[in-house]
């Protein structure tokens, strides 16, 4: 068996061969050098003998080079003998300019190129050590050739030696040793150059790289939770069936709205992964801050530790803002898990909203504009955070819990609603005193008409045909049931090409479609087209938890289509399915 190459670490090898190839060019030039010198003696050119065979021996050392470099394994041999044999270079020239009564010119050029290669072949302080040993040896060879101890009567093209002339030697040495130092500086500068630009180009790879990964995982991520949330939606509603038969303060109807209670904190989680893909319906409009965090009140003290007391304070007037209602819930719920995580011993969390004035100067230094913000403040008396924590704590993924405990998604979720209404986050913490956060929102103008007394009153049924089209069977059947509950005559399809079918079969008068807009096969906007055909009055109503599809719902010009987003409670359903029947509902509004 033939023997195995040994393997060596690609910076290794890299090295090995950048020493290997450079020193095999060194051959090639120092062989040229000797056959010149070699001719150039049976001219009759004044070619000392001593030089021929300083070229001889330095060709033959430098062969023994080649052979020991390529039995190297590590980029630390590699370097460290790469820069022995420079520095062996620069002696080998010194010693024949000394061979060269007149040559002492030479010395500065020679040595210069020296350093070139030398930076463009070697690590950049292995580079710098050949730089300063070149300058070493060009001033030593000056001192050498001025006091007459190692230098030849001859010149050399009409060049005079420097034995015995003290004012020239002390100029040229001194101009050479500022060439040698300014290319040297050069050369290092060159070369922090490149690298930095080499780092900056592989940060961008590796920032695409993780920006490619996160695309992927946000797929991944949006298509779990868009399933998921077809099974939440059955749960709560479910669990609204059950409490409609139940008398409240029972121990039975505590079972019930802990289970509901429970769905609706598996829906954050899923709301959390369909914002991180990007793939969340969002569906903002004007709402009141101090109402909003007063509703999550119930919620929040069954979610806390019964050892962590809430405090709120509001401000006295009202503070309206542009969100959407699900996603500031969301931020108030991942706020208070979070004080929750912190207070393992129990605690306090204060929530408290304000009105504050961001005056020009201090507009100018956040960027951002002047004038009134909501203002929701978040307090814990928790472990707090340390000062690296807090620069990554908004991070996706990032957590300081035990592996298998945290999502790493909570502050990342919070930090992405805060920034889509057009404001910030303060975060004030110190380890062992708690965290504070303070979250500023623009403040808006609340309509004059309310819609939240509206929101509050049953919703009406009615008598109307409505096909349900739905591809999850367990969400189809519930979705059949809150409208059967509400009057309406309903019946059911699969899928688009099932809808068209039953939709021909039937024949007649059916007044809505409520469908999924993102199905297999034939889309529920494939579906609606061919239906507009033979059917140009049919309304229809979407219900999807993809942001993409409110934004195809909002494409359709028609005239009757709505939107609903998944997870949707059955009041909100049979009220959408109401307002849609009577003409007064915007589309892409839950």
């Amino acid at each position: 068996m033939p023997p195995q190459p040994i393997s060596r670490p690609d910076g290794s090898l890299l090295a090995v061969r950048r020493a290997a190839i450079t020193n095999d060019w060194r051959l090639a030039i120092l062989a040229s050098f000797t056959v010149a010198t070699f001719v150039l003696r049976r001219v009759g050119f004044p070619a000392p003998q001593a030089m021929f065979f300083l070229f001889c021996g330095w060709t033959l050392l430098v062969l023994a080079f080649g052979i020991a470099f390529r039995q190297l394994h590590t980029s630390f041999a590699a370097n460290t003998l790469h820069t022995v044999v420079w520095c062996l270079d620069v002696t080998f020239l010194s010693a024949v300019y000394t061979q060269i009564g007149g040559g002492w010119w030479l010395g500065p050029t020679n040595h210069a190129f020296v350093v070139v290669f030398a930076y463009a072949s070697l690590p950049r302080k292995r580079a710098g050590i050949v730089a300063g040993y070149a300058i070493v040896a060009y001033v030593a060879l000056n001192i050498l050739l001025v006091n007459g101890w190692v230098s030849t009567e001859q010149p050399f093209f009409g060049i005079e030696p420097l034995a015995g002339r003290a004012g020239l030697a002390v100029t040229v040495t001194a101009l050479g040793t500022i060439a040698l130092i300014a290319f040297a500086i050069v050369q290092d500068g060159f070369i922090r150059i490149m690298r930095s630009s080499e780092m900056r180009a592989r940060a961008h790879e590796e920032r695409l790289r993780q920006a490619q990964k996160m695309e992927a995982l946000g797929r991944l991520a949006g298509g779990i939770a868009h399933d998921f949330n077809n099974l939440l939606t059955v749960v709560t509603a479910h669990t609204q069936f059950l409490a409609r038969g139940i008398e409240p303060g029972t121990s039975r109807r505590k079972d019930v709205d802990a289970i509901h209670d429970a769905a609706m904190l598996a829906g954050t989680l899923t709301n959390q992964l369909l914002a991180f893909s990007r793939k969340q319906v969002v569906q903002e409009r004007m709402l009141d801050l101090n109402e909003r965090v007063r509703s999550m009140d119930r919620m929040l003290h069954r979610l806390l530790d019964d050892r962590i007391s809430v405090r709120t304070t509001f401000h006295q007037r009202e503070l309206p803002i542009v969100a959407d209602p699900g996603q500031l819930d969301q931020l108030v719920l991942n706020l208070a898990l979070n004080a929750r995580d912190a207070m393992r011993n129990g605690g306090t969390l204060t929530i408290e909203t304000d009105v504050a004035f961001l005056d020009p100067e201090s507009a100018q230094e956040s960027g951002h504009p002047t004038g009134e913000y909501a203002l929701l403040l978040m307090r814990d008396t928790g472990h707090g955070m340390s000062e690296a924590t807090k620069q990554q704590v908004f991070e996706p993924f990032f957590t300081t819990k035990p592996e298998g405990e945290g999502t790493g998604l909570g502050l990342a979720t919070v930090a992405g609603i805060v920034e889509r209404c057009g404001g910030w986050i303060d975060l004030d913490s110190e380890e062992g005193k708690g965290t504070t956060f303070r979250l500023y929102l623009p403040l808006g103008e609340l309509p004059a008409v309310r819609t939240s007394s509206v929101a509050l009153m049953p919703p009406r049924g009615g008598t109307e045909t409505v096909l349900v089209v739905e591809d999850n069977q367990q969400l189809r059947d519930v979705t059949c049931a809150i409208l059967e509950h509400h009057g309406y005559a309903i019946f059911s399809a699969r899928d688009g090409k099932d809808a068209l079918r039953k939709l021909q079969e039937r024949g007649g008068v059916v007044d809505l479609i409520v469908s999924d807009l993102m199905m297999p096969e034939l889309t529920g906007q494939q579906m609606i087209e061919q239906v507009w055909v033979k059917r140009p009055e049919m309304r229809v109503l979407f219900v999807s938890g993809f942001a993409e599809a409110d934004a195809i719902a909002r494409g359709l010009t028609h005239p009757g289509v709505a939107f609903l987003g998944k997870p949707f409670t059955p009041d909100s359903l049979a009220r959408r399915v109401r307002d849609v029947l009577d003409g007064v509902a915007p589309p892409a509004m839950k």
